[in-house]
């Protein structure tokens, strides 16, 4: 009761939209293949904001980021 007077139960549903977004686009960024370092980065920097050494997603991200490295070293294409 005490957290709806204040605003914090919208201040919270708020924050689960904008970091539902936040994990939309995310995984956008981890289905597309990286053919290039900064396509990578692009990568290592959702996977720090996403926080997702906190979560199981991290095997996601760096799955991801693995297969990209394996493709560019043998020299495939996306």
């Amino acid at each position: 009761m005490i957290n709806r007077k204040g605003g914090l139960t919208a201040a919270e549903l708020a924050y689960e939209a904008c970091f539902d977004e936040l994990w939309e686009i995310g995984e956008s960024i981890f289905a597309t293949p990286a053919n290039t370092l900064d396509g990578m980065m692009a990568k290592i920097r959702a996977f720090d904001r996403l926080e997702l050494e906190k979560l199981d997603g991290e095997n996601q991200a760096f799955a991801s980021i693995a297969a990209d490295i394996r493709r560019m070293t043998e020299g495939g294409a996306a």
